[in-house]
């Protein structure tokens, strides 16, 4: 991956991979090579006004080099940068049906990735890598579709849900973020595979999950360095990606582990990932007396900005997300419930929604869409405002089967 680095920020053991000229109008003698002295380094500076870095070659002593120049490379990077607004260049409804492809194709993979890292098998990087470019395809087209599709396995927990809902919400949230295509990338298989540890933890204690005891615990939490294990052996994994296994339950104020890390100690994806990863875990349970709403959830998170979680990064995930999250199900001020299918940047609060059961609770044949931002200074447009945000399965919504009937058939 090379990243445009301003020749004054250039450092030691960077492999120089490009320059802001051809090479042959340079007296450098080779086409590509290692910063490895203070007189190359002054050299450089003195001859170019910037350079392209290529960070798989480069030799950095500090890991949070790497952390720093990929979080700068959606704004200078060499890869093209992802606008983060809309208008998207596909709708929720044209998107949909080839997003749930995807998705199924993935959910696949990550079974057998998890299958076969069990068995001791390796991982086949360049199948990891395809996924994610697929899933990610996904994102830019239209980041709600996707999105829509991880919310339907609301009472579900398992590691192969979590990775794929972790690695979704990554990937929009990365998106929205204006990150260039490599290193959303780098952050689509660090969230996917960040959990991969689990697979060395006993499975009762998996199971269980909570309610652990001490040794039990320790058991569970030594997951992370499992995952950094595991990924540190595979033949084309980013170091982006181990760090991200090692360090995704490290928090900002110290208390995390394993390290007890603090701050931007946490690299930068690591401390993207901690936030998704804990959201995940809040709104998609299978003990229903766990299960808080994605408002509320993002609510008690943003009291934990700067002890738990990066203050600036959680203000841009809610920012991302909306006040209702795709998925949300909500009852309008006429007494009908929609469920949340897509979401404008600048419309938070007037989301688009499929109106699944009437004023009386019963049931929409078909569901209905509509937009509430078309509703705005209309006299109408209390009927249609949202009222309360509901379970998911409030008057025995199926979110599932309805998204199934209506948009992929």
């Amino acid at each position: 991956m090379r990243i445009k680095v301003d020749s004054k920020e250039l450092e030691l053991g960077m492999f120089v991979a490009e320059l802001d000229r051809p090479w042959l109008e340079s007296h450098f003698l080779f086409q590509g090579f290692i910063v490895s002295n203070q007189a190359e380094l002054d050299d450089v500076r003195k001859s170019c006004a910037f350079v392209y870095v290529d960070l798989e070659k480069s030799r950095l002593s500090d890991p949070k080099t790497r952390q720093r120049l990929l979080a700068k490379a959606g704004a200078n990077g060499k890869s093209p940068k992802i606008a983060g607004q809309k208008p998207y260049p596909k709708s929720f409804e044209d998107e949909i049906e080839g997003a749930e492809e995807i998705h199924s194709s993935a959910q696949e993979y990550v079974e057998k990735i998890f299958t076969d890292i069990r068995l001791g098998k390796a991982l086949d990087t360049d199948e990891a890598k395809a996924v994610v470019a697929d899933m990610m395809s996904s994102i830019i087209r239209n980041p709600d579709a996707l999105a829509l599709l991880s919310s339907l396995k609301a009472f579900d927990e398992s590691e192969i849900t979590h990775s794929m809902n972790v690695c979704t919400l990554a990937l929009a949230f990365g998106r929205f973020l204006g990150m260039g295509i490599d290193p959303l990338q780098e952050l689509g298989l660090g969230a996917l595979l960040h959990d991969i540890g689990e697979t060395r933890v006993p499975e009762e204690t998996l199971k269980k999950r909570y309610g652990l005891t001490p040794d039990e615990t320790h058991e569970m939490q030594r997951h992370t360095e499992h995952g950094a294990d595991i990924l540190k052996g595979m033949k084309g994994i980013p170091s982006s990606a181990v760090e991200i296994a090692l360090t995704h339950h490290e928090k900002v104020n110290g208390k995390g582990y394993p390290n007890g890390l603090k701050g931007e100690d946490i690299g930068h994806f690591s401390r993207v990932v901690s936030i998704i990863d804990v959201y995940d875990r809040l709104t998609h349970v299978a003990n229903k007396q766990r299960y808080i709403t994605s408002t509320d959830a993002l609510k008690n998170m943003y009291e934990y900005r700067n002890v738990f979680f990066d203050g600036e990064l959680i203000e841009r995930y809610i920012q991302c997300l909306g006040i209702y999250p795709v998925g949300t199900v909500v009852e309008l001020g006429s007494g009908e419930v929609g469920v949340v299918i897509s979401v404008e940047p600048d419309h938070h609060l007037l989301p688009k929604l499929m109106l699944v059961r009437d004023a009386d609770k019963q049931p929409v044949y078909p569901p209905r869409i509509i937009n509430l931002r078309h509703y705005r200074g209309l006299a109408e447009s209390a009927k249609v405002a949202i009222r309360r945000v509901l379970q998911p399965n409030a008057y025995g919504i199926d979110l599932k089967k309805y998204m199934l009937r209506e948009f992929m058939f």
